[in-house]
């Protein structure tokens, strides 16, 4: 939970580059609910939309009734729409169709309104150093993108891209070597077990693994 936090504040200053003030905020795959809380904590109105059982319930838990959380795709979710902001961090590359997911996002938002993701960045210089043993090369990741095709993705969308960036991840040293050793990455085998022996396993690291946010408007 602690790297989670780090990551959620991380999201919550790109937010506060763009957006001034608080409104009502739809976060689309909202996982345990640290960032919600982020802002919620902030002044904002929180909806979240997120179809695991299991992170459903922790958000559930997070938030404590401040917010309405559906445990659903946002396909299934009931909404009133008009939210001032649409956040996906780490979504768009589970669906099958983006531009048609974005539009579905943005047609939650009203005029003017902000919608805020990251995805992993295949042209990135991680991708491209790390090849076949970039650790974001999952059998779940439907999709990767370059920021030419997030802007064609979100103008199919009717949004305008504003500004596009790179925001770390806060991962435990055991995590990156554990996820290093799975894409069989020279060493990290080895490291892993010594993190684990030293005691530090669990410290956490930023990390720059080849992903980039993306900020739209909805004109």
């Amino acid at each position: 939970m602690p790297n989670r936090l780090r990551t959620a504040r991380r999201h919550r200053r790109i937010i506060e580059k763009h957006v001034l003030g608080s409104g009502s905020l739809l976060d689309v795959g909202c996982a345990s609910g640290a960032f919600m809380r982020l802002m919620w904590e902030s002044g904002w109105s929180v909806t979240g939309v997120e179809p695991s059982e299991g992170q459903f319930r922790r958000a559930t838990e997070t938030l404590g009734g401040s917010a309405d959380i559906q445990q659903c795709v946002l396909q299934e979710a009931s909404l009133k729409g008009d939210f001032d902001l649409v956040t996906m961090w780490d979504v768009l590359e589970h669906v099958t169709h983006p531009p048609e997911f974005l539009t579905l996002a943005a047609a939650q938002l009203r005029q003017g309104g902000y919608l805020v993701l990251n995805v992993p960045r295949i042209d990135s210089p991680a991708a491209r150093l790390l090849g076949p043993h970039w650790p974001v090369l999952l059998a779940e990741h439907l999709c990767y993108f370059t920021v030419p095709s997030l802007r064609l993705c979100g103008e199919a969308a009717g949004l305008r891209l504003i500004q596009t960036g790179q925001r770390p991840a806060a991962f435990s040293l055991g995590y990156i070597f554990f996820r290093a050793s799975q894409h069989q990455i020279l060493g990290s085998a080895f490291a892993s077990r010594l993190m684990a022996a030293i005691g530090v396993s669990r410290w956490s690291i930023p990390v720059w693994i080849g992903e980039v946010y993306a900020v739209f408007r909805k004109e």
